[in-house]
């Protein structure tokens, strides 16, 4: 997967990539989620996997780029993405490494059943997770 531009939004952070488009959104200055979609827009069906923001204010975070590199910054939390790649290092705010994905295998989607088709992934503060909703085709 390779990036191939990006949009620095008030909110959130929107990678256009060869395989779909990836949202990175600051819920709070320990968590960011990340959205994938293989598609043009992403679902807005109401779903028990993706709850709607509500009247929280989103956390301070910053964006920073270099030639390889963009590096989403909360308080708390980095996120670096590799350009060429899309492979995700996620750190702590003293740059202590948390998760990372090594190799093209941690990218492979696959299309399963689900009520929506968006790839949803969370990550708090030393607790990766990935998830799906149930019973539609994702793509």
């Amino acid at each position: 997967m390779k990036l191939l531009g990006y949009e620095n939004g008030e909110n959130s952070l929107l990678l256009l990539t060869d395989a779909g488009r990836i949202k990175l959104e600051p819920v709070t200055p320990q968590i960011v989620r990340v959205v994938y979609t293989p598609h043009e827009t992403f679902c807005t069906t109401p779903s028990l996997m993706m709850l709607p923001r509500g009247d929280a204010p989103v956390p301070t975070w910053c964006l920073d780029e270099d030639e390889q590199t963009l590096q989403m910054k909360t308080a708390y939390l980095q996120v670096v993405i590799q350009k060429a790649t899309c492979a995700f290092t996620w750190m702590d705010d003293a740059g202590q490494l948390l998760s990372v994905n090594q190799s093209a295998a941690a990218k492979q989607l696959k299309p399963m059943e689900t009520t929506r088709p968006d790839l949803i992934w969370s990550f708090r503060l030393g607790k990766p997770s990935m998830g799906w909703a149930s019973t539609k085709k994702a793509f």
